[in-house]
């Protein structure tokens, strides 16, 4: 089973190889010079000797160019973080001005039905004075018929006593 590798390590990976390859370049390049200013023929021929300071330079130009391709990598990166942070911070910006519009017209509709319920208990309220109003004068009244009936009663009594 294949364990996936992430981009990071094959980051440092690829930096490590580097990293050697530069030290094997480095090496083969002290190795050359010592044994040159030694006077001692490492490689036999002065065209060996070329053979081993080219291979020298290849090796640290080959790894000169991989860490330019990485830090070109890791700047683009950088880029499109810092694009894509930005749009986020664009896009925030105007989800919050959404939402602060929502809520001035919610706060504006809360604000107008608020006004609507207080004018409608205040209807309500002089109705319900009407209604008390009403009530009293038919309990008055009712009182007063009751009244007058007992008068009449009265007065027939009265009436048949005398007559």
């Amino acid at each position: 089973m294949e364990k996936q590798i992430s981009e990071e390590h094959k980051l440092r990976l690829r930096r490590l190889k580097i990293e050697l390859l530069v030290l094997v370049g480095l090496a083969v390049l002290s190795v050359e010079i010592f044994f040159y200013f030694k006077g001692v023929s490492f490689w036999r021929s002065v065209f060996d000797w070329l053979l081993g300071m080219s291979v020298a330079f290849v090796l640290i130009s080959y790894a000169i160019s991989e860490t330019a391709k990485i830090l070109r990598k890791e700047s683009q990166a950088k880029c499109d973080l810092e694009k894509t942070k930005s749009d986020l911070e664009s896009e925030i910006r105007k989800r919050t001005k959404e939402l602060e519009e929502a809520k001035k017209g919610l706060e504006k509709k809360v604000f107008e039905r608020t006004k609507e319920l207080e004018k409608t208990i205040e209807d309500l309220k002089e109705k319900n004075q009407q209604l008390e109003l009403i009530e009293k004068m038919v309990v008055d009244r009712e009182l007063r018929m009751v009244e007058l009936k007992e008068n009449i009663s009265n007065l027939k009594k009265i009436k048949d006593k005398k007559g």
